[in-house]
């Protein structure tokens, strides 16, 4: 099993993986900067996604959030 076929099985059986997933497998493994870069982003988008529901009162908001 290659180190690629090993990340995708790991995110395929992972719950429902956030953006901070995939950009900590893809930072781990020394992926190319791009796609580091560009998972680092969705990640950034995501939290502040998660952070303006929650400023909205919105249900989704503990259900979004990424970190306990």
């Amino acid at each position: 099993m290659t180190k690629e076929e090993w990340i995708e099985l790991q995110l395929a059986n992972a719950p429902e993986p956030t953006a901070e997933d995939v950009w900590w497998v893809l930072n781990r493994f020394c992926f190319p900067r791009e796609q580091v870069q560009a998972a680092y982003e969705a990640m950034m988008r995501e939290r502040e996604e998660s952070a303006e529901a929650e400023r909205s009162g919105d249900s989704r908001a503990e259900y979004m959030q990424t970190e306990p």
